[in-house]
């Protein structure tokens, strides 16, 4: 019987081997984003290695025969080893990539409150209460909301329709309700207003919570490459052809590890011509005064068609340039400052010397974490240009990231902690095919990217928003030259033309 195992060990032994190269080399083509002569390199080094420890195992040999097998099988187990790890790292990679562009968590944060006399301390005090609500256009989480509580407390809530959040407000204020539910994300919108800046010191929650909705994401499939029957034309698939796209990047003014439903603090459209290697960075100040299409073309501020949804904001922007924009990105803020630890830091270039709250920043290069790249974006109390400039920052450190992550290093040896950043931070539209292409061209050629920005600007005002109506918040009026400047950016961008940096000033500016 000890003889008969002692003859079986090898053969097992090599079977193991040869099973974990071919599921490794399936995982990793089933990515689909390590270019051929990579992959084919791969495919030659691993069935080579595979064929001469199989050799080694099972061909008899008189001579030394104990100690080669046993080096034979030393060397297997490291092989089969280093084949497991890649192949969970593969399926790791994949799983993300699925997660991030069909399936994302997003989560919307309620709030019970009431008048701050008022002697509830709890939710089980305010269960006979008259409590107000108001349906946010674009935002199907009320009803999951109320349907949370009416479980949790047992009983149907009386509840109150309002139509805007001010009319809700007012009602608990003079005491025609004696609660209300409200998204918090609509209480830095109240508390910008002069008639609700004391929003928080008149009002208590006694009772917060969270509604997760699982949101399906519609990708939308990439432009299939052109054909020719000319042999000089195909397509390499090492570099796989990859149309010109508009990307929009929201960021949230968030810090939980969740995707929260809420303003946009971050709106920056992105042209890439993947052919010419061109990146167009354009930043929408938050406080541009744009029609809202939650509201049926009444105007807002940017910031606020957040909270009616990553896609109202994607139609506010696309409508208000007049293209099109085919992708969105959308990621909060620790989400962020996590990504940015991942990939080891950035690199940024300021133009001023300034202090934030926690640290100091000089003029020229300045080495960042997540942290600190966070408070240079944000910041914008205290500096020259206020919002604006904080716009200029958040170029500066996402031209600072792509040009990190475009680096084989960085994706290779920060595989990991660049995945985990993203599990439930981020979502995007874009198609995983696409985000292949674009890794694969990017490991096939490893050339460096034109990145330019431009800002469009406007002039301060006090309006009347679609958000808060009758209140008059401080927005942005748009400079429509600006806009019309970096709509023909675009457009050059997307038509081939390589951006130079004179060619971002205004043609009479």
């Amino acid at each position: 019987m000890k003889e008969k195992v002692k003859k079986l060990l090898p053969v097992f032994m090599s079977l193991l081997l040869l099973t974990a190269i071919a599921i490794v080399l399936f995982s990793v083509n089933k990515l689909k984003m390590l270019p051929g002569k990579y992959f084919l390199i791969l495919t030659i080094l691993l069935l080579f290695i595979g064929v001469i420890l199989t050799l080694l195992l099972v061909l008899p040999s008189k001579k030394g025969r104990k100690i080669r097998a046993l080096i034979a099988c030393i060397l297997s187990l490291i092989v089969i080893a280093g084949c497991a790890g890649l192949t969970n790292m593969a399926g790791q990679l994949y799983k993300t990539m699925q997660t991030i562009t069909n399936t994302t968590i997003v989560t919307t944060e309620y709030a019970v409150y009431v008048r701050t006399d008022d002697p509830a301390q709890d939710l089980d005090d305010v269960k006979n209460y008259q409590i107000g609500i108001c349906y946010i256009p674009g935002d199907e989480s009320l009803d999951k909301a109320l349907a949370s509580l009416e479980e949790e407390l047992g009983c149907v809530l009386n509840t109150v329709t309002f139509a805007t959040v001010p009319d809700l407000v007012n009602a608990l204020y003079l005491g025609k309700i004696n609660a209300i539910i409200l998204d918090d994300g609509y209480v830095p919108i109240l508390e910008d207003t002069e008639l609700y800046a004391d929003f928080s010191g008149r009002t208590k929650a006694v009772h917060n919570f969270t509604v997760e909705e699982t949101v399906i994401i519609p990708t939308v499939p990439p432009t299939e490459p052109p054909t020719s029957e000319n042999d000089d034309d195909k397509i390499d698939e090492d570099k796989p052809f990859v149309d010109p796209f508009v990307l929009y990047i929201s960021g949230s003014d968030t810090r939980k590890p969740t995707l929260t439903k809420s303003r946009s603090d971050v709106n920056i459209l992105v042209a890439v011509n993947p052919q010419t290697k061109q990146i167009l960075l354009i930043n929408t100040p938050r406080g541009f005064y744009i029609p809202n299409p939650a509201g049926n073309g009444a105007l807002d501020k940017l910031t606020h068609c957040g909270n009616s949804g990553i896609n109202n904001s994607v139609q506010a922007l696309s409508d208000f340039y007049n293209i099109s924009i085919d992708y969105f990105a959308h990621i909060n803020f620790i989400g962020f400052k996590t990504l940015i630890d991942a990939i080891g830091g950035i690199t940024v270039y300021s133009d001023m010397a300034f202090s934030g709250d926690n640290f100091s920043y000089s003029i020229g290069l300045n080495e960042m974490d997540g942290e600190k790249a966070l408070e240079f974006a944000r910041t914008r109390k205290g500096i020259p240009g206020g919002d604006t400039t904080r716009g200029k920052h958040q170029m500066k450190v996402l031209s600072a990231i792509i040009n990190k992550m475009s680096s084989t290093n960085t994706l290779i040896s920060n595989y990991s902690e660049i995945l985990n950043s993203l599990q439930g931070m981020f979502q995007t539209n874009m198609p995983p095919e696409l985000i292949s292409d674009l890794i694969k061209m990017q490991l096939s050629d490893m050339a460096s990217w034109n990145i330019q920005s431009y800002s469009v600007t406007g002039k301060g005002s006090s309006q009347i928003t679609y958000s808060m109506p009758g209140q008059y918040l401080s927005v942005k009026i748009p400079n429509m030259e600006t806009i019309e400047h970096a709509t023909n950016l675009i457009n050059r961008v997307l038509a081939g033309e390589a951006l130079r940096p004179f060619d971002l000033n205004l043609p009479n500016g």
